[in-house]
């Protein structure tokens, strides 16, 4: 596995002319005092990006042939593509924090981190889970398809977000009780129940492209 990960490593290494496109962007935003919570979770978005890119330069010309006749089976491969995009993502959510804490002390900008931190924190799970989510997806259905289904995905859930609720209502069911019931459950639960239902994502979501994998003929 090791081995795998620095072959993804070297490719991520290998668009670092998009890195320095990235930071003057950043640096812009930055002089311009945007968010902090935008900043961290842009620099989130570009670590998920540039880790499931691994998986399009490893299928790239029928290259999974290749690569599964590398010494590592295809249990390891799954649990390495998950762990490198996770860990794009991770080492880009401290990237944006230590250029927001710089910037605010160049800009002399007063700024809890202490406060904010529980909210930077929430957006590197979500990732997290998101990442592991979308690496199963182009695992199962590939590069190509994989947009596709995000895509339909997506707009399923963007229905749902605007239209469910009117809907339930039309049924005769009322969400106002079972809210209520959420908000009057302690934050520290909540907290915890979040948690727990997001690694579970990401373990079921390994556990599915191992078994993608093991039954695929290359």
């Amino acid at each position: 596995m090791k081995g795998l990960l620095v072959k993804d490593a070297m490719v991520v290494f290998a668009q670092r002319k998009k890195f320095i496109i990235l930071f003057i962007g950043i640096s812009l935003m930055l002089s311009f005092k945007m968010d902090a919570t935008f900043i961290v979770s842009y620099l989130c978005l570009i670590g998920m990006i540039l880790g499931l890119n691994a998986y399009n330069y490893d299928e790239n010309n029928n290259g999974m042939p290749f690569i599964m006749t590398l010494p590592a089976t295809r249990k390891a491969y799954a649990v390495e593509k998950h762990l490198f995009s996770m860990m794009t993502v991770a080492i880009f959510w401290l990237l944006g924090l230590g250029m927001q804490f710089f910037a605010n002390m160049i800009q002399k900008v007063d700024m809890d981190f202490v406060e904010q931190f529980p909210t930077y924190l929430m957006f590197l799970v979500l990732f997290l889970a998101f990442t592991s989510i979308v690496t199963f997806v182009e695992i199962r259905f590939g590069t190509e398809r994989s947009r596709v289904v995000i895509l339909l995905a997506g707009g399923l859930c963007f229905v749902i977000a605007v239209y469910g609720q009117q809907f339930l209502l039309k049924l005769g069911i009322d969400l106002s009780g079972i809210a209520g019931l959420i908000a009057s459950v302690p934050s520290t639960v909540l907290t915890a129940a979040e948690i727990l239902l997001i690694v579970a994502a990401i373990c079921v979501s390994a556990f599915l492209s191992m078994k993608t994998l093991e039954k695929r003929d290359y």
